[in-house]
């Protein structure tokens, strides 16, 4: 578990990821910091200013364009060591209870949580890991995305995604002060990379919540993803953190994906509150909203499973085709090939090299890459 207590001064350093072409790819290492020419070009039409007044954080989203990409580096400590010793939080509302304690001025909505999506690991013919990942929601319940960089001490550096509507970032304007939800930003994740080469994704599933309770640590949908980014370095490692804690969710079940740089994927699910792993037997693994254990096909009537199936069966019929060679751009057409209307994000990553590229608003022509070198 890591912290990072580099200054008293909360410093977000927040970029609104602008594309201006099919090949203008934001290069952004470890830093945080952009390539100056990507920087430049973006500046002249960001709305999101970074400066830093009266000791504390001064910035605010103010972008026309909806649905837009937006990049924080996250220095401060976020207080995850002390969630977790605090004992976790087993609801959303808990979650917002911590929040209040670990960021007394903050203001929060976090009403909004629950998503769709698809997902799958496997060997590049030139040796590489690849795991890609879709978030499907609806336009209701979806605006702006943020890509968190975290990088405390006591664990792993990392990059995951938050849907800004699920912090409850709805209008162009966010208050320039630390009453800003994107103080909690850590705690959201809905995928991510490790600097250890570990992926991880949450999928939406359509049977009752789930609520274990074999630990003294309680974890939500999102924090669990934080706990397996910072803590875990292989796929080993992330399932031992799932059984060490006690999952709750709200409204719905989830399952989640998991990949290391060897390889190695699972898919956790939870089948009457009791946890289930399906490994990776052979060459790709594939994930979407219905169950993959047989446990969970038995036990659950899925309505909708044939969708996500058909959504599996893309993924798995576009990698076939390409002989398994998965160049970014091939792994990129296995994703479209599984998305619809509804896919406000396309990630690939590669955990050999520990890369991520992401694509928004199925425009997978243009895509934002991010990596762990120096």
């Amino acid at each position: 578990m890591r912290k990072k207590l580099l200054s008293v001064i909360l410093s977000l350093s927040i970029f609104l990821l602008s594309s201006c072409g099919d090949k203008n790819t934001a290069q952004t290492e470890a830093s945080g910091t952009s390539s100056p020419e990507t920087l430049q070009s973006s500046a002249t039409t960001t709305q999101i200013e970074e400066t830093k007044q009266d000791a504390k954080a001064d910035f605010v989203v103010n972008n026309d364009s909806y649905r837009a990409l937006y990049y924080i580096d996250y220095t401060q400590d976020y207080k995850f060591d002390e969630f977790i010793e605090d004992g976790g939080a087993a609801s959303t509302q808990e979650l917002v209870q911590y929040a209040y304690k670990a960021f007394p001025n903050i203001k929060l909505d976090l009403s909004a949580l629950g998503y769709g999506c698809s997902s799958f690991c496997t060997q590049s013919t030139d040796g590489n890991i690849i795991f890609g990942r879709n978030f499907d929601m609806d336009t209701a319940n979806s605006s702006s995305y943020l890509i968190v960089h975290t990088a405390p001490e006591n664990g792993y550096e990392s990059y995951s995604t938050v849907s800004l509507k699920f912090l409850g970032i709805t209008t162009p304007k966010e208050p320039k002060d630390d009453t800003s939800p994107l103080l909690l930003a850590p705690y959201i994740p809905l995928d991510g990379i490790n600097s250890q080469g570990l992926a991880i994704c949450v999928l939406q599933l359509g049977s009752p919540e789930i609520h274990t309770s074999d630990s003294s640590v309680d974890m939500t949908s999102t924090t669990i993803i934080r706990n397996v980014l910072d803590n875990a370095k292989n796929v080993s490692e992330a399932i031992e953190i799932f059984k060490s804690c006690n999952l709750h969710t709200d409204g719905f079940a989830y399952h989640y994906m998991v990949g290391d740089s060897e390889g190695n994927s699972a898919i956790i699910e939870f089948v009457d509150n009791e946890m289930l792993v399906e490994y990776k037997t052979e060459n790709i693994q594939v994930c979407a909203n219905t169950y993959v254990t047989d446990e969970g096909i038995s036990f659950y009537n899925d309505a909708n499973a044939a969708d996500s199936l058909n959504r599996m069966n893309a993924i798995l019929n576009s990698v076939q085709a390409n002989g398994f060679d998965l160049p970014t751009e091939n792994a990129f057409a296995a994703l479209k090939a599984a998305s619809s209307s509804y896919t406000r994000w396309s990630i690939v990553y590669n955990l050999t090299d520990k890369t991520m590229d992401i694509a928004i608003n199925q425009k997978f022509g243009k895509t934002y890459s991010f990596s762990f070198n120096k």
